[in-house]
């Protein structure tokens, strides 16, 4: 469960902060150790949830982001 906390951590803080971020960024917002850090970035990049720019090896939010977050919008009714 410890995992799953903070990898969630990581995408919350690329979703609040709005914004592309460098891993001494998300390193300071989360305050997890670089190596820990890059694994869970590099994880959650390997399923399309962050993404890294090439050029700037900046991290923001993924596309697969997108997908979960229309599969929830699916589930809400809209009252008339």
């Amino acid at each position: 469960m410890r995992t799953l906390k903070r990898a969630f951590l990581i995408l919350e803080t690329l979703a609040a902060e709005g914004k592309k971020l460098s891993l001494v960024e998300i390193t300071d917002k989360t305050r997890m150790d670089k190596a820990t850090c890059l694994r869970f970035l590099t994880s959650l990049e390997d399923i399309g949830l962050v993404r890294r720019d090439q050029k700037t090896r900046l991290y923001e939010m993924g596309p697969k982001a997108i997908f979960l977050s229309n599969g929830f919008l699916k589930t809400l009714r809209v009252e008339d």
